[in-house]
């Protein structure tokens, strides 16, 4: 048995945590005061420990090239002209597959799609939702290119040309 330094009680030493810097084997304080004063003294000094740390965080951050969320979201406000720039490379692409893709000995083709955006314009006034003209394989697939002509064009609502992404519509599950 032995008795705790901070609650004045008598304890089984099971109770209390082996030591090596003093002649007795047990500390003076029990499990739970030596808790207690471990968290007390760890939320005095925690404004500097959390300081510590942030430092230590800060110079791993700059060796790694990370950003801090601060940064991120500074970078992004004054880069937004770049958002737009991207979407217009993205934009640009498609157009690019779009003409690779293209037949161009066939006037029928530009026919057929003038006629599928234009049945698309109707649907929208009698429906009420909004229809796209979508290729069935589309040009840039994994499996297959698609091209940007007339067998391969179909008016569907928006909504589903969405959900379908860049999948081949064989693929693709309207349920």
């Amino acid at each position: 048995m032995k008795i705790c330094k901070d609650c004045n009680e008598e304890k089984p030493l099971t109770v209390f945590r082996k030591t090596k810097k003093s002649v007795e084997t047990r500390r003076n304080f029990c499990i739970p005061c030596d808790n207690a004063r471990s968290k007390a003294r760890y939320v005095a000094n925690q404004p500097a420990h959390t300081k510590r740390l942030n430092e230590r965080r800060a110079i791993k951050r700059r060796a790694s090239g990370v950003l801090t969320r601060e940064q991120f979201l500074a970078e992004k406000k004054r880069t937004a002209l770049g958002l737009r720039v991207i979407s217009v490379k993205a934009a640009a692409k498609r157009r690019a597959a779009k003409r690779q893709a293209t037949v161009h000995w066939s006037t029928w083709d530009n026919f057929v799609f003038e006629e599928a955006v234009s049945l698309c314009k109707l649907r929208e006034e009698a429906t009420k939702i909004k229809w796209n003209v979508d290729h069935i394989v589309p040009l840039q697939y994994t499996e297959a290119c698609g091209l940007h002509c007339a067998d391969n064009f179909q008016v569907v609502p928006a909504s589903w040309n969405i959900r379908k992404s860049n999948n081949s519509m064989a693929e693709y599950d309207f349920t």
